[in-house]
């Protein structure tokens, strides 16, 4: 049985080339990206969003590396994670010759379901004698939290804001109408217009201080 298919691999792969190159380029600078930090007192909602949108390859860069500070100051962690992926991976894709199995009486159906269980918890029990289990969780939160706290605490800039409100012009661009949000007042407004053939675009900044 074959783990992934033809198409689901091409997916893959250009996934994996789209994140390459965005991780290579696209970062904003590192001065501007730690330069302020202060509570929300607007829409922490909106905050959040627009830094995501604003500095999306610069947290890339921080979960990676955390990922790998993580692995080169545990190696066995990669060790015991590349072991519990290869035990999952046989578990999904070894061949079976019956389609059930008697565990204490029970009758278990041998199918995706059962297959996918056995092969998450064997994994676990191999992270759990490797002892990383833990660390590995520690690492996952750290690459989540670290992004979360900056996009929560780092106040928008009016580049930050632009890129947003860039984005909705080009989600309202088959209505024509101009992209502001009532209730978010320093966001600006943005208008557009289209040249008489159809194929341009003028985007208007309004006036706004970062919140």
């Amino acid at each position: 049985m074959a783990f992934l298919s033809d198409d689901a691999l091409q997916d893959a792969q250009a996934a994996w080339r789209r994140l390459d190159v965005s991780l290579l380029s696209g970062a904003r600078p590192w001065k501007e990206f730690f330069e302020v930090f202060k509570p929300s007192s607007g829409d922490l909602e909106k905050r959040m969003s627009t830094n995501l949108l604003h500095y999306k390859t610069n947290y890339a860069q921080i979960a990676l590396g955390v990922v790998v500070l993580g692995f080169l100051a545990k190696p066995s962690a990669l060790l015991g994670l590349a072991l519990a992926a290869a035990t999952a991976c046989g578990l999904l894709t070894a061949p079976v010759s019956r389609r059930f199995i008697v565990i204490g009486g029970a009758r278990i159906p041998i199918n995706n379901t059962s297959r996918a269980l056995a092969a998450t918890a064997s994994a676990i029990v191999v992270l759990v004698l490797f002892r990383v289990l833990l660390w590995l969780a520690l690492i996952s939160c750290l690459a989540l939290l670290l992004p979360l706290a900056h996009m929560a605490l780092r106040p928008r800039t009016l580049a930050a804001k632009y890129n947003a409100a860039t984005d909705e012009v080009r989600s309202l661009w088959g209505s024509g109408t101009g992209a502001r949000d009532p209730e978010d007042p320093e966001a600006g407004t943005v208008a557009t217009s289209a040249s008489p053939g159809g194929d341009g675009l003028t985007a208007r900044r309004g006036r706004g201080n970062s919140m």
